[in-house]
């Protein structure tokens, strides 16, 4: 798909095919639960990751400023949304993605280039800090549902 390139996309509007990932997706698994489970990550154990020496950066926590490991995790409450109930914490489930740096993700952090220098940006900021601080730098998804009509 095509993603914004810079250096001046609000004036450029100029779309490009992307890059290669910086990350490899290692692990899914999504847990049931009678609560919230904020910061999942916590509960993270990296050796039970299966990793693959060919294409995974091997060794090193931060590199240049971004993770080896990056846990993504997606909280689907089994209740009402806050705005039409007055429950904020119950029975739901947590679907939690563990991806690895990838060898040409190195080669970009090493080079300081693409998309890197976003993500980069993205880790530097404080895990609470309000969006409006943030600014650009909310994380963002595209999500596509190829098999919606079997669901």
């Amino acid at each position: 798909f095509k993603l914004r390139i810079g250096p001046d996309y609000p004036n450029n509007r100029k779309k490009a095919v992307s890059g290669d990932a910086l990350y490899n997706l290692r692990a899914v698994d999504m847990v049931e639960h009678k609560n919230k489970i904020s910061h999942i990550a916590r509960f993270f154990d990296r050796s039970k990751v299966e990793l693959n020496p060919e294409e995974d950066v091997m060794e090193g926590d931060v590199i240049n400023g971004i993770p080896r490991f990056f846990i993504v995790s997606y909280m689907l409450p089994d209740y009402a949304p806050h705005m039409w109930s007055k429950v904020n914490d119950g029975v739901g489930f947590t679907v939690v993605f563990c991806f690895v740096l990838s060898k040409k993700g190195l080669e970009a952090a090493r080079k300081r280039t693409g998309a890197y220098r976003v993500l980069q940006r993205f880790c530097a900021l404080k895990p609470n800090c309000p969006d409006k601080v943030r600014g650009p730098n909310l994380w963002k998804n595209v999500v596509s549902v190829a098999n919606f009509r079997e669901l």
